[in-house]
């Protein structure tokens, strides 16, 4: 039910496919007893750590080794806070009118992209994307990946020799981008 809290209160270790699915308002928290918990892939295929929409929120997971770390799903709104988002091939994937709050994560060291965002409207503050194989954060869309606001956050490192930026946009208009420290 909305409002309603799932804490993990232990690992997940190698899950093979996609691993929770939170929606409908509920609140998933994986701080146990002041332990913050991972959930682990296997690294195999296209799934995901956590599948977040419908006003969800996830919070204080350690997710690693998925296709996307955290996916946001169609036209869900999606809040994803104080998170590790690290070694998967997207740390953050957003899509098809999907929005929320991205604050107070490190998104790092992922395979592709730090943070891809595809027909969405998010608002990002206070995270640190960096040493992210291909961009730190990407934007596209010929008319909706527009209204991304992203306020405070680190984007350093990103990209390897091959041309790649800390910063992508792709026929992404009306983003806004406010002392931010990008290099």
């Amino acid at each position: 039910s909305p409002g309603d809290k799932v804490i993990l209160w232990q690992d997940i270790w190698e899950d093979a496919g996609s691993c929770i699915t939170v929606g409908n308002g509920v609140i998933f928290d994986c701080e146990y007893s002041g332990t913050r918990h991972y959930i682990d892939g296997d690294q195999i295929g296209s799934d995901s750590g956590v599948y977040i929409g419908g006003g969800a929120t996830v919070q204080n997971c350690i997710i690693r080794n998925f296709d996307s770390g955290v996916y946001n799903y169609e036209g869900g709104v999606g809040n994803v806070y104080n998170n590790n988002l690290v070694y998967n091939n997207y740390g953050l994937y957003y899509t098809w009118y999907a929005g929320g709050n991205v604050t107070g994560n490190l998104i790092g060291s992922n395979y592709v992209d730090g943070m891809n965002l595809y027909v969405s409207k998010i608002t990002a503050q206070g995270n640190q994307i960096s040493s992210n194989s291909r961009y730190g954060v990407y934007i596209a869309s010929s008319y909706l990946g527009q209204n991304n606001y992203f306020f405070n956050n680190t984007i350093n490192t990103n990209g390897d020799t091959s041309g790649e930026h800390g910063v992508y946009l792709y026929n992404a208009d009306y983003n806004t981008f406010k002392n931010n420290r990008i290099n």
